[in-house]
């Protein structure tokens, strides 16, 4: 279905995540919060266990394909329940009983919206958008609507005194740790959920990038794992890129594993170079849901 979408963008998506929810009676679709231009922010799970493994994207505007490899994961995962298959010789319906998988593809849809279609997307907030931009290219515009990053937004070792309080297109952590309706949404689902560990899908170069503050090796340990799985690079954040991360958050709040899965993006994908790929991502998104 997703293979479907000409183009990634937030109305295909939701509608996709829609009908997935409504063609697999085992499956919930949830809205659990809106973004300053109203838009959607949308979740999906599936599973019978008492614990969840998590799995976000669109955590920034530039990043385009994240949402759709994990529609297409997810997707995949209620067909293989559904007829009884396996993904990456892993029958799904045995881990489905024991534990669930739980989605948020799109967690700044007002951002994705603005890079790819500029400042009208922005709505109410066009005007600042508009001032912020300056007349610079819309494709590289990561924050939401508000111009302040939701990658940035989370409250760990937040930068108070010296965060960039001014809206901008890139690099703003916003007035306080999750000021932003985006990372509140996220945070308080969260919090009602009991959740494994939590990875993060981003488009920043072929990584595995994994916490230095969890107080154990079990995010060193994992990550080497995802490693030799993806054939990507492992690195360890740096004290620098954990303050307002997401990953530190969870790790820091919940004292459990989070990793960032970063692919390479592209700013337009066909079918078959979207379908490449997500073959290439499938057994790590697999391994990553079990483990």
């Amino acid at each position: 279905m997703i293979t479907e979408i000409e183009e990634f963008n937030y109305e295909n998506l939701y509608a996709c995540a829609e009908k997935i929810g409504s063609k697999f009676p085992f499956a919930r679709f949830y809205s659990i919060g809106e973004t300053p231009c109203k838009r959607k922010i949308f979740s999906l799970s599936v599973g019978e266990g008492k614990k969840s493994v998590l799995f976000l994207g669109g955590m920034s505007g530039t990043d385009r394909i994240t949402p759709a490899l994990i529609l297409r994961f997810f997707e995949r995962l209620c067909v293989s329940n559904k007829n009884d298959m396996k993904i990456s010789a892993v029958k799904t319906s045995n881990i489905l009983r024991e534990q669930k998988i739980t989605v948020i593809p799109l967690v700044n849809p007002d951002g994705l919206q603005i890079s790819l279609f500029g400042t009208d997307e922005a709505k109410s907030y066009k005007n600042l958008v508009s001032r912020t931009l300056s007349g610079k290219d819309f494709s590289h515009w990561s924050a939401n609507s508000r111009g302040v990053e939701p990658y940035l937004n989370f409250d760990f070792a937040f930068p108070r005194f010296e965060a960039r309080n001014y809206p901008s297109p890139s690099g703003n952590f916003g007035p306080a740790a999750l000021s932003e309706t985006e990372t509140q949404a996220v945070a308080d689902y969260i919090k009602s959920m009991n959740t494994k560990y939590a990875v993060l899908l981003s488009a920043n170069g072929e990584r595995i990038i994994y916490s230095p503050n969890i107080t154990n090796s079990e995010n060193a340990l994992m990550a080497q794992i995802f490693k030799s799985i993806s054939g990507f690079e492992a690195e360890k954040r740096s004290k620098a890129q954990c303050r307002g991360n997401f990953c530190e958050w969870f790790c820091g709040k919940y004292q459990r594993p989070s990793f960032e899965f970063s692919f390479e993006n592209s700013e337009k994908f066909n079918s078959s170079g979207f379908l490449k790929t997500y073959r290439n991502a499938e057994e790590l998104l697999m391994l990553s849901a079990i483990m």
